[in-house]
């Protein structure tokens, strides 16, 4: 019979609380910058497919780094320790990560520099921490060290399918080098002698991409409602499936904020991550639906005009737009998302968009909370009117944002029952 649960080496000395507080605490500061690094990127990835593995790769980091915080208290530390370890050589080191200047050099020094070097602090800490008076640590790695390699066996590919020369190999290897450098002057656990050498000089600072930028496969368009009304349950349906599919908006918007929203708990930044990956499966959703039906996105029109707008307003007014006037509206009935589901469900009788929007309505009950959790509580102390009151001020900023993109190009007023998706739309 198995002794001691089933746990090996129970002998061997370990890490002390304290030091295993102390390793925790930056292990917990290398994915919440993660997170903040890939969220600034999002935007301004055209690739579409590694736009969505990002959305993915910020929550999963996300949750790492608060299942980390939730054990430190655990061994008599606090999670205040987490920001702190932010502000010397493992802050600069990636803070230069973030000065990605493209989608290579951004997979190069993630995927080939950041994570691979926390991958091995997490394995040497299995290692070296005694597994029985630890196990709650050692439990949380076992997980987290499955999702990195995941992460990493994926960028590596990914990064092997974009480079075609000998020229971007060499800007890869030397940016990867560059990095490098920094990280020996950190080190992920923190326990590295100091370089005598001078770091290489950094990078300019750097500046989110405020577009939503998408690859030549698309056509994008800043105006969502122009063509002709939808007719038919067909065109009803279809229409559907690609307002899901054009919430990638919607999820480059909150990766925004997370980059951009200062000053807020922690737990909000795990709740945004939460809602950035919710909104990109979304996306998925009605990409395979559409696919289902034998349409290709790339053959619609791609609708940028959310972020075009949303990038306009400071961070608060950008989600009161999204979490409080559009989510918490999407809690009425009828219409809102349970009218969409049950259409779907009994009107088109169509399984699979039934079981999309299905989810897609819990989903928007989640984030109706938090709008009520990070614009009503949090910003307005509880005032909820006055929280509908800023969502309906962005509002009529947007319209007033499209009414005047359709002066300056020239174009008539539209139908507001969306376009007809059966051909690719030239952008105005």
């Amino acid at each position: 019979m198995e002794r001691y649960g089933g746990l090996g080496d129970i002998h061997r000395p370990g890490y002390s609380v304290a030091e295993n507080a102390r390793r925790l605490a930056r292990f917990a500061a290398v994915e919440r910058r993660l997170l903040h690094i890939l969220a600034g990127h999002l935007q301004g990835v055209p690739e579409y497919e590694i736009k969505v593995m990002l959305a993915r790769h910020l929550w999963e980091d996300a949750e790492h780094c608060d299942s980390l915080r939730k054990r430190l208290p655990e061994l008599r530390g606090h999670d205040r320790t987490v920001e702190a370890e932010l502000e010397g050589p493992l802050g600069r080191f990636l803070d230069e990560a973030l000065r990605a200047q493209n989608t290579i050099e951004l997979l190069a020094g993630i995927y080939g520099v950041v994570k691979p070097a926390l991958l091995a602090a997490y394995h040497e800490h299995q290692a070296t921490t005694n597994p029985l008076a630890d196990q709650p640590t050692t439990r949380l790695l076992r997980f987290m060290i499955l999702e990195e390699e995941e992460h990493i066996a994926w960028g590596r590919q990914t990064l092997a399918e974009l480079v075609e020369n000998e020229e971007q190999r060499a800007a890869v290897a030397s940016w990867q080098a560059h990095l490098s450098a920094y990280l020996a002057a950190a080190g992920i656990s923190g326990d590295l002698p100091q370089p005598t050498s001078e770091l290489p000089t950094g990078r300019p600072p750097f500046q989110i991409c405020r577009h939503s930028m998408r690859d030549d496969r698309f056509t994008t368009t800043v105006l969502k409602d122009y063509g002709r009304p939808v007719q038919s349950m067909t065109e009803r349906l279809h229409h559907m499936m690609w307002v899901r599919a054009v919430e990638l908006t919607a999820s480059e918007s909150v990766a925004s904020l997370i980059y951009e929203w200062d000053d807020l708990p922690w737990e909000a930044y795990h709740d945004l991550a939460r809602h950035c990956w919710d909104e990109m499966r979304h996306t998925l959703m009605g990409e395979a639906s559409l696919e289902a039906e034998g349409i290709a996105l790339t053959d619609l029109p791609q609708w940028v005009g959310y972020t075009e707008h949303a990038m306009q307003l400071p961070p608060l007014e950008r989600y009161a737009h999204l979490a409080v006037y559009i989510e918490m509206g999407a809690m009425k009935y009828p219409p809102g998302a349970r009218a969409d589901y049950e259409f779907a469900r009994d009107e088109a009788q169509h399984a699979l968009m039934a079981l999309y929007l299905d989810y897609d309505w819990a989903d928007e009950v989640i984030h109706a909370r938090l709008g009520r959790r990070w614009v009503v509580k949090h910003s307005f102390g509880g005032d909820l009117q006055a929280a509908i009151a800023l969502g309906e001020k962005t509002a009529q900023h947007r319209i007033a944002f499209y009414e005047q993109w359709r002066r300056e190009h020239n174009l008539q007023p539209a139908y507001e029952t969306g376009p007809g998706i059966a051909r690719k739309q030239e952008a105005p």
